[in-house]
């Protein structure tokens, strides 16, 4: 969805720095945007536009994807697919809407992972603090991700909003 290879290369290289990083100071890092024909999307089903376009994660959001019990039951993302959020945000295969969540999962092929979908659980308009007396911001936060099931992604509670999944 970004049409700036070099600039999703350079954003790649910081989020890969970024992630190695955790417990540094930089909390929050700005892992991508919403393609606007996925907010379009949203706007027509959900009926109000994104407050941003930013998809955001926090260190605490990223070490509760890699959590020992998601490992070991072999869900959660290996490094070389963290490594790839970057492109999976901006070049994901599908973005589906969650009907139930104000979530979009974002859907993309994971390296080396026979029969297995990488996933990216995105909530929209999601309200966090970002520090220290700083407040509260709307953010489109990366949440959750890891691997699933193909079948799992076409269930009716989820619409394919960009892409396909096939």
């Amino acid at each position: 969805m970004l049409d700036r290879p070099k600039a999703l290369d350079a954003l790649a290289a910081e989020w890969r720095n970024w992630r190695r990083a955790v417990g540094t100071g930089k909390e929050v890092f700005a892992l991508g945007a919403l393609h606007p024909n996925v907010a379009t999307a949203w706007q027509r089903i959900r009926g109000t536009r994104p407050q941003s376009a930013a998809v955001t994660i926090t260190h605490r959001d990223m070490l509760h994807m890699q959590r020992p019990p998601k490992r070991r039951r072999g869900r959660s993302l290996d490094a070389a697919d963290l490594d790839g959020l970057p492109q999976a945000i901006a070049r994901p295969n599908a973005v589906l809407l969650d009907r139930h969540d104000p979530a979009l999962i974002y859907a993309f092929t994971p390296a080396g992972r026979n029969g297995r979908v990488a996933k990216a659980v995105v909530r929209i308009d999601y309200s966090r603090n970002i520090g220290r007396g700083q407040g509260r911001r709307v953010t489109n936060a990366l949440r959750t991700s890891g691997y699933i099931a193909p079948a799992n992604l076409r269930e009716e509670r989820y619409k394919v909003i960009w892409g396909t999944l096939d």
